[in-house]
């Protein structure tokens, strides 16, 4: 806590320095220069400066509208930045934080106040020269400090912080959500801009006339790296607005052929001040490892992605279990959509080879989007393959594996099935709504796969990692008001040990596989060259199953036991 009988600067009472130098790790130089305590009549000069404001015949501010702001009348914190179109001097636009905030219609605080019917602007800070060494001193630009450097330099306008920021490209800048956010990071040494609000950093509307806020614009230079970083946030529906703001004001940043990166902080603190202030001597250190593994665009669109899998509680599950194998755990029903979503190695196809030896009469179709998993899981569930099929051997078979590539093939005869299995059903979705060798039939293999999926009687639909789109996907097929069955297994398999290599010299790789071969282990060896994988296939003088993990040879896997 600050001493009672400390003088702050600017007015600004204890609680309110508080909160800006501990509990947001502002250095004091940026207080003084940029935060300013207000309250009274004052307030109203700093919110009502715009011309559109509800006025009576004298002029005056209406009666209504004074109400609504009579609570900043007991004071708050006022920041303001600098304004790049009027030569960086102080900008009449800023934000208030009042003491006492109102509460709007639905029951919540409103924390900060912006001047009233009028667009909301950026905060460019007023950086003082012990913040400007601090960024110089980051970036390894040189200031020149000397006597005098000094008195030539006062005998012309001194250079701005942000003219120089201008002048070195190199620098990256970051947009942040809140003023005490950027003058966290600019304490640090790091150069700064603080929107309003996440949706603030680009102006117009989705697909129409979105574009990069004037205010950006001077310092959006074609190549600077500029960094966006938000909040750390734990609810769903907040993390898909984040998602959404990052992923446009990205876009409008790169329409102006800026490299535009995403910062993401690890929680739990929620701001990068909240993070600053808990980490206070190991924060610099942090926040710049943090900053240097930085997302490109695309890479963060799809982590995402990648990190919203899951079932939400819009889909609950009926059974819940913590088993090593689901078959030892759970029973599957006769009919229904029935949602399996257990890690791998779990016995989710054992699961299923069980219930076709109870069921030996049910006509059963096994299908997936890989080749290699639809010939192991025939194997272990007991069907014919379709590719190995004449056409009349195809209408004999009560037990069928075919691709998803193929589905559209299938006499419109056979296509009613009492049990369909979908193993790996996330990627088998991707697969059939993104993948080239789907693309010519792919609205007949829609068709073809909605049929079946209604008629049948069961739907098995399983992954390690089933989310709500999945889900939706296959339920929307299914006869109307029908529920779908979820089990659940929380059972994780153990870590593995993962060793990464790099370099031209292969040959400790290769000794690392040999060793752990004849110990009886299974290996899974993933390189970016499929040239690699079939050198080291013929190194080992054994045979292994490799996969190509996309249309291009660039990057493949081999499987090796």
């Amino acid at each position: 806590m600050m001493p009672e009988s400390t003088q702050h600067p600017n007015n600004l009472t204890p609680n309110e320095y508080q909160e800006l130098a501990i509990e947001s790790a502002i250095h004091p130089a940026l207080i003084a220069a940029n935060f300013f305590h207000i309250e009274g009549a004052t307030v109203y000069d700093y919110l009502f400066i715009s011309k559109d404001l509800p006025r009576t015949n004298p002029g005056r501010i209406s009666s209504g509208f004074l109400r609504r702001y009579q609570h900043a009348e007991l004071g708050g914190w006022w920041v303001s930045g600098l304004d790049p179109y009027k030569n960086w001097e102080r900008m009449e636009w800023g934000r208030f934080k009042p003491t006492h905030p109102r509460i709007d219609s639905k029951g919540r605080f409103i924390k900060y106040e912006s001047p009233p019917k009028i667009p909301n602007r950026v905060t460019y800070f007023d950086v003082p020269d012990c913040i400007w060494d601090k960024v110089a001193k980051r970036y390894g630009i040189k200031r020149y400090n000397s006597p005098l450097a000094l008195r030539l330099r006062d005998r012309s306008r001194p250079l701005n912080f942000w003219e120089w920021v201008l002048a070195h490209p190199e620098i990256p800048i970051i947009l942040c959500e809140g003023e005490k956010k950027a003058a966290a990071l600019l304490s640090l040494g790091f150069v700064a801009i603080a929107l309003p609000g996440i949706w603030n950093g680009r102006v117009g509307k989705k697909d129409f006339d979105a574009r990069l806020h004037p205010d950006l614009m001077p310092l959006a230079q074609p190549g600077r790296k500029i960094q966006i970083l938000f909040d750390h946030e734990t609810k769903p529906k907040t993390r898909w607005a984040v998602f959404q703001a990052t992923i446009r004001t990205g876009k409008a940043l790169e329409a102006v052929k800026c490299q535009c990166e995403v910062i993401l902080l690890p929680g739990p603190e929620k701001g990068v001040d909240d993070f600053a202030s808990a980490r206070r001597m190991d924060a610099d250190f942090l926040l710049t490892a943090i900053i240097d593994d930085a997302k490109s665009l695309d890479d963060y669109r799809r982590s995402f992605f990648i990190s919203n899998r899951g079932l939400s509680k819009k889909y609950k599950p009926h059974v819940r279990v913590h088993a090593r194998y689901l078959s030892d755990a759970i029973k599957l029903p006769l009919s229904g959509l029935v949602v399996l979503s257990s890690d791998m190695g779990t016995g989710k196809t054992e699961l299923l080879r069980k219930w076709r030896k109870e069921n030996p009469n049910v006509k059963f179709l096994n299908n997936g989007h890989r080749v290699n998993l639809l010939k192991n899981l025939s194997e272990r569930l007991e069907t014919d393959m379709y590719s190995e099929l004449s056409y009349g051997d195809l209408a004999k078979a009560k037990a069928l594996s075919i691709t998803i590539d193929s589905l559209h093939k299938l006499n419109t005869e056979a296509l009613e099935y009492g049990c369909v299995f979908i193993d790996e059903a996330c990627q088998y979705l991707t697969h059939l709504l993104h993948s080239k060798t789907c693309r010519e039939y792919r609205a007949q293999i829609l068709e073809v796969l909605e049929y079946i999926v209604y008629n049948a009687q069961l739907v098995v639909i399983a992954d390690a990692h089933m989310d709500d789109l999945t889900v939706d996907f296959f339920l929307a097929m299914r006869p109307q008001g029908e529920e779908p069955l979820i089990f659940v297994n929380d059972w994780r398999n153990g870590e593995r040990i993962i060793h990464w290599y790099e370099g031209k010299d292969s040959s400790t790789l290769v000794a690392q596989i040999s060793a752990s071969l004849m110990t009886g282990q299974k290996i899974m060896v993933v390189a970016d060259s499929k040239k690699f994988i079939k050198k080291l296939e013929k190194s080992l003088l054994m045979s292994m199953r490799v996969e190509v993990a996309s249309s291009s040879s660039s990057a493949s896997l081999a499987l090796l036991s």
